[in-house]
């Protein structure tokens, strides 16, 4: 099955504090459980991140001046649509100055890519369509684009997520909800020591779990991604 480019996260790994994975790691590109080092924050012109914007300011040490480095450099990124809301990138060029640039202090930063089977591609198409003077979604951007995933020697497969995407383009993790028991029990599926279901598996019949409200999960719709690692970042 094709798998198309869904986007570039830049993600520092925080350990879960809550569940069967306290004191772990999961490389999962959502922000409810990791920080992305790219976020709203980044641009001059919005205020929705600016509690975010305080604590990436203390725990990485960046200065008001890097600050404006920053919102300058990521409004024009995002003019040219190497960068997208939200969180995501959109160029691997751009990643890495981004990161070079203004975290070169910070040893332990991750670089994920998330690519979608072509079975999810049409769903998030038509689920995310802009409407009205609303830009697009990163993501419906990328994917807009059908780059096919390749064999990329710099581009590791380290697992399978489960990612229920906002209206706003922010995402969540199946580990939100601290289910991974709850989904080998009931589908066989394991996980590995990233945090992700390790194998293919029947996605069709989970997605259809996950997107059951009666399940309790958050009202978004549901979609499983490949997550892959870069190594030359």
């Amino acid at each position: 099955m094709s798998s198309y480019f869904g986007g570039y996260y830049l993600i520092h790994l925080r350990k879960f504090d809550f569940g069967r994975l306290k004191d772990k790691f999961v490389y999962t590109c959502s922000d409810c459980i990791n920080d992305s080092l790219f976020g709203s924050w980044s641009l001059s012109w919005t205020t929705k991140g600016k509690d975010e914007l305080v604590s990436v300011s203390n725990d990485f040490k960046i200065s008001e001046q890097t600050i404006t480095e920053i919102n300058t450099w990521a409004d024009k990124n995002f003019n040219d649509k190497k960068v997208g809301w939200i969180n995501v990138f959109s160029d691997l060029d751009a990643v890495k100055e981004y990161r070079n640039r203004f975290f070169p202090h910070v040893n332990d930063l991750k670089v994920l890519t998330i690519y979608f089977p072509d079975s999810e591609v049409n769903d998030i198409m038509q689920t995310f369509m802009p409407k009205g003077t609303n830009g697009a979604l990163g993501i419906w951007q990328n994917l807009s684009l059908k780059i096919s995933e390749t064999d990329d020697i710099n581009e590791v497969l380290i697992g399978y997520d489960l990612i229920g995407i906002e209206s706003g383009g922010e995402f969540h993790s199946l580990h939100c909800h601290d289910i991974a028991d709850d989904l080998s029990n009931k589908f066989g599926v394991t996980f590995n020591k990233y945090g992700l279901i390790q194998e293919r598996a029947d996605w069709g019949r989970i997605t259809e779990y996950m997107n059951d409200e009666e399940n309790g999960f958050e009202p978004v719709p549901w979609y499983v991604c490949k997550v892959k690692m870069r190594l030359d970042t």
